[in-house]
């Protein structure tokens, strides 16, 4: 007795092959719905008074098995909008440490990094080593108003 082997190479596997690529096209790509995308965080930041009109918001992970921060630049009404420090991996959720990152400025004195002349962030605010604020990111859009007192 012979047994009749059917072969899907050819035409059939083609049409088979051309659905699942078809297929791939209806996944939500970019619209919000992968659960590893992280909500948006943005806020405003004011020192003395007045908006900060330059620097960043840095977000540094507390757990130590996080490995991204979060970075969103200020604009000049002192507002800001964070996102991940890496393209591939989005910001978790969990605790984090803020400080504000002053724009680049080389004091001709010292030849050193500084905050540029007249920059309003109280310098306990700008130490990366010792941050004083830390902030709870959730899986729910966040807002964080800084108001950055001496």
């Amino acid at each position: 007795m012979t047994t009749l082997v059917r072969d899907i190479r050819g035409p059939r596997r083609s049409r088979i092959l051309a659905a699942a690529v078809a297929a791939l096209g209806f996944l939500p790509l970019g619209c919000g719905l992968w659960p590893w995308e992280s909500e948006p965080i943005w806020g405003r930041v004011v020192a003395h008074g007045r908006p900060v009109t330059k620097g960043t918001v840095i977000l540094m992970p507390v757990a130590e098995d996080v490995t991204t921060w979060g970075v969103g630049p200020i604009d000049p009404t002192g507002r800001f909008e964070v996102s991940s420090s890496r393209l591939d991996v989005p910001l978790q959720p969990g605790r984090y440490q803020l400080y504000i990152r002053p724009p680049h400025y080389i004091d001709s004195n010292t030849l050193k990094p500084a905050p540029p002349p007249g920059y309003d962030v109280p310098a306990k605010y700008m130490d990366p080593a010792r941050p004083i604020i830390t902030v709870h990111i959730g899986g729910e859009p966040t807002r964080i108003d800084l108001t950055l007192q001496d």
